[in-house]
Formats: structure tokens, sequence, C-alpha cells
């Protein structure tokens, strides 16, 4: 009888540390969340939950409070918002509010003054910093066919400070992108932001930007190709631009703007971003709001 109770506490433990850690497992977000979006349903932290990025993270914690380290796991900066055991969420409502609310949708901590109805983005920078961004001033979306394996994305000069660690999010900046290898300029789940052979921007399945990739290589396109290159202004405006007349004889470069978003607002920074809607990927241009830390 001793022997079968042993079994069946055994049983019970295994059982407890499946559900346990199944349940770890699937709370922790993937290291490339770096934002939240305020027109998915599904952007949310839990209990648990972190945005990482570049070693920062920013972690709901089990008691709800927001808790944001550096990459040295100091705490820098906490939302004190409720320190007692209770369901929670955090999120970015549509009018750029950061919240924490309880399983009833009712708020535990809020932070942010609100703004006009629109899309928001809340962002861990890779320097730590945590910033709201909105509303959006421009977006398109592209339905595209997101069967098929991954595309084939290299040389996305992922050391340029434009881009984010995750690959999905854009800064403004002064410099010029050039165009990568395959095109590659953002990359979010099933879709790519890809700026063509013909400096013009477009939002491929995973697919699509496979097979693109494919034909490049195949008949020798990066050769031939104009030159190319790409820029998100701080005022918001997306650029691409050609290369007509090369540098010579002590004259400039004379390039020739090809595509453009053609929306802008006066601030100080923007940030660009890729997002995985599941039937539609969407890139977004948003201006900065506000530091929360």
């Amino acid at each position: 009888m001793a022997a079968a109770l042993g079994r069946t506490m055994n049983s019970f433990l295994l059982l407890y540390l499946f559900f346990f850690f199944s349940i770890e497992t699937l709370t922790v977000l993937a290291d490339d969340d770096v934002a939240l979006f305020s027109h998915l349903k599904s952007s949310i932290l839990r209990q648990g939950d972190s945005l990482a990025n570049n070693g920062s993270t920013l972690t709901l914690q089990i008691d709800c409070d927001l808790v944001l380290r550096d990459a040295n796991n100091m705490i820098i900066w906490n939302s004190g918002s409720v320190a007692r055991a209770i369901d929670c969420i955090f999120w970015i409502n549509r009018y750029g509010v950061a919240v924490v609310s309880d399983s009833e949708g009712i708020p535990l901590w809020t932070t942010g003054s609100p703004a006009r109805r629109g899309s928001y983005a809340l962002l861990l920078r890779p320097d730590g910093k945590l910033r709201i961004y909105g509303p959006s001033l421009w977006s398109f979306k592209s339905i595209a066919n997101s069967s098929g394996g991954g595309g084939t994305v290299s040389d996305r000069l992922s050391g340029s400070s434009s881009f984010d660690s995750s690959g999905y999010i854009m800064y403004s900046s002064d410099d010029f992108i050039y165009r990568p290898t395959g095109g590659a300029l953002l990359k979010h789940g099933n879709y790519t932001l890809v700026l063509e052979t013909t400096c013009t921007m477009h939002i491929r399945g995973a697919s699509e930007v496979e097979a693109a990739s494919s034909r490049e290589e195949r008949r020798g396109l990066q050769a031939t190709a104009p030159t190319c290159k790409a820029q998100l202004s701080s005022d918001g405006e997306l650029t691409a631009y050609r290369l007509l007349f090369p540098e010579e004889g002590g004259l400039r470069d004379v390039w020739l703007r090809t595509w453009g978003s053609d929306f802008t607002k006066k601030t100080t920074e923007s940030i660009a971003a890729l997002v995985d809607g599941g039937a539609a990927g969407e890139l977004l241009i948003y201006p900065m709001k506000q530091t929360l830390a």
C-alpha cells in the first residue's frame, strides 16, 4: 500500500510539474517582442510576460507591478501599480494610455495623457528607454500569400542604427539604408517589407520573398540593378530613392525620389513598425508621444 501511495504521489508531482512548466512556457513572450500595439487585441502582457530588447526587459510581475530592468538586471523603473496577487494584464489603449487592468478590464494603474483615438505603440527601445508612439501618421496593408517557408533574408544591415535587433522596427535617422541583398528591410512573422529593385517598397508574404530572392540570384540582378536607398526622417516620412548619376568629376550623386509616404508631423523622433496581423501585413509610421522611462 505504501508503494502504491508513493507511485500516486510521484504521478501527482509529475503532473503538477508538467502543468507548471507548460503554463510558464505559454506565458513568456518570444525575445523578439519589443512592442505592444493598441489595434491588436492579442498585443498584451500577462503576468510573467516580458518585452525584451538588447538586454533590457519590461516585465509584468505576478503582483501586477510593471518593472523595467537594464542589461545588468538592475531595476531602473517600476510602476508601483498594485503589489498584490490578482489576475492582471498590461496593454496600451486606443487613446495612447498605458494600462494595467484586472481580468474584468478595470484599470489598476494608468500612465500617459489621453490623446485622440487611433493606433498607438508602446516600445522598449534598444537603449532601454520605454516610449509611447502615436497616433499613427500613415499605414498600408498587403493581403499577401503567407504560405510556404520563411523568406530568405540576408545582409539586412542589422548593424545600422536605423534598425531594431528584433527586425520589425525602423527608427528615424539621418542615415540612409541601402538596399540589402534580397531587398528585405523589415520582417515580422510571415511578412517582409521589401525595397524592390525598382526602388519602390512593398509588403510581401514569406513565399513571395523567397521566390523573388531566388529570381534575383538566378538572373544576377544584384550586379545590374540600380542603387536604391531608403530613409525614415524624424518627421515621419518614409522615402525611397534611386541613384541616377553617381558621383563624378567633383559632382555629388544625383538621386531620384521614387516612393514616399508623404505624411509628416513636427516631432523629434518617429518609428516605422511592420505588424503581422495574420491575414495581412501592415506597415505603420508613428511619431513619438512621450517617454515613460
